[in-house]
This record gives structure tokens, sequence and C-alpha cells, in this order.
């Protein structure tokens, strides 16, 4: 079964990260905690179904290999409760059969690690965290994705 690209909430101010190697995200939680977003952070699938709300208006970064379950199937969870929920699949590191799994269930965004500041900024306009290799939600979901100009890129602090 296709599903369609999802395209996120038009403002996301909560994070859930659910990943059994939460250091990973230390980075990204502090960037993001100076633009006033809050965290949650679990290790495992039924960890975060316990702690969440049956509708959720934030972003859930989801790793796609979790200890308890796959992240595909936490995301299949969430949405029997929010079918409009905001969830990025994250890859420990990029692998195209992975990609094609993750994709095929309709999450927001497939992703890998590191974490990357512009995967919250891309969903609040009004908030850059500047040049990025990595391709903007809107650019994703409107079918635009370009490869980047890789010696135009300034990194980003």
């Amino acid at each position: 079964m296709k599903h369609p690209i999802r395209t996120p909430r038009e403002f996301v101010s909560n994070i859930v990260v659910v990943d059994s190697q939460p250091q990973d995200y230390e980075t990204l939680i502090a960037r993001a905690s100076d633009w006033s977003y809050q965290f949650q952070v679990f290790t495992s699938g039924s960890q975060a179904m316990q702690a969440s709300l049956a509708l959720f208006d934030g972003l859930w970064l989801i790793n796609t290999r979790l200890s308890d379950m796959s992240g595909i199937e936490l995301l299949l969870l969430i949405r029997e409760r929010d079918p409009n929920a905001t969830i990025f699949l994250v890859g420990d590191a990029y692998q195209h059969e992975e990609e094609i799994a993750a994709r095929s269930v309709g999450p927001t965004a497939y992703v890998c690690k590191p974490p990357h500041s512009s995967w919250i900024s891309s969903l609040r306009p009004e908030v850059r965290a500047g040049p990025s290799v990595h391709p903007s939600i809107e650019s994703v979901a409107r079918g635009q994705l370009q490869a980047p100009n890789l010696n135009e890129v300034t990194p980003v602090p």
C-alpha cells in the first residue's frame, strides 16, 4: 500500500526522540532548546507509547531500529492514534533498502544520523539554522528535491 508524503503541521513546539542511543541527539537538543522546544526522550517504543498522549501536536524522531520494535511498527501505532502526526524515521546510517521500507509506510520524512538542526528549523519558517546540505521538508513535500551545490554550503556551528 503506497502512502502519500505527509506535510508537517504548521507549528511544532514539542519533540519526542525515540532512540536507544539518546546521546546522539545531545547537540540537536541543545540547539533546539535555544529555540524554546520541549523534548522528551525515550529509549524504547513501548516507553514512548505509554507516555504519549493520544494526540500529540509535535515532532516524533523515531529510530528505525529500537530495542523492542522497529521504528516502522512504532510509526504505525502512532498513526492509529493520530493519522496526521509529524514523524521522521531516523536511520543510524543510510541504507537504501531501509529508506524504501521506511517511506513505504508514509513518514513525514526519512533522515539519517547525525541529527541536524535543519530537521527542526525546516518546520518553523521563522527559524533558520543557516545553509545546509540536508533538504528542507518543504522541498521534499513538493517533490522539488535537488542536489545541493556543496561549494556554496557554509557549515552551521
